[in-house]
């Protein structure tokens, strides 16, 4: 269950993964950077494509980690207590981005390290809680999934617009497949 300490772990580990590194506009999110990330930006699941998930960065270390306190929390998601969030937060130039269970895709201003105001939200307008496994950075876009809806949606990540939203199940072949598993 999504709670404000959960979110706002999140927060405190995207203030670590900013800590003492400088925000230096790194732009669109290519297939380079997501095999060498920047140490204080993490574009993917797992950081890189070792899937280590592992920072380089050393802010923290064996003699400071026991004074780690949280900073902020923001709150995201709604009010079900059957809701779910198992999604990864990924951080870009100080911004983190993350999404609810009901997909609702957020763009977090972490940079402070202090507070977290959300810049935009798309919301997908789902009419079916689902658990959500979080999103993916590409080019200039959050891309997103909706779960039982069977939509992926790909939001500018500047300005919040949704770009495009395309129904998987809307193909014929997909569907007769899906129709034939059991």
């Amino acid at each position: 269950m999504a709670t404000s300490k959960n979110v706002g772990a999140l927060a405190a580990f995207a203030g670590v993964l900013l800590a003492g590194t400088s925000a230096a506009c790194a732009g669109d999110v290519t297939y380079e950077r997501l095999v060498n990330p920047e140490p204080q930006n993490w574009l993917t699941n797992h950081h890189d494509y070792t899937a280590q998930r592992y920072s380089a960065l050393d802010a923290i270390n064996k003699a400071n980690a026991k004074n780690l306190k949280l900073l902020f929390a923001v709150g995201l998601g709604g009010t079900s207590n059957n809701e779910s969030l198992e999604a990864t937060p990924l951080v870009d130039d100080g911004y983190m981005y993350m999404v609810d269970s009901w997909g609702i895709v957020s763009k977090i201003d972490v940079r402070s390290g202090t507070s977290g105001p959300i810049v935009w939200q798309m919301n997908p307008k789902l009419e079916k809680q689902d658990r959500n496994r979080g999103v993916a950075l590409w080019n200039n876009l959050v891309v997103s999934v909706t779960g039982y809806a069977g939509r992926v949606v790909a939001t500018d990540k500047e300005t919040g617009k949704v770009v495009w939203d395309k129904n998987l199940l809307d193909q014929a072949d997909l569907e007769l497949t899906a129709r034939r598993s059991p």
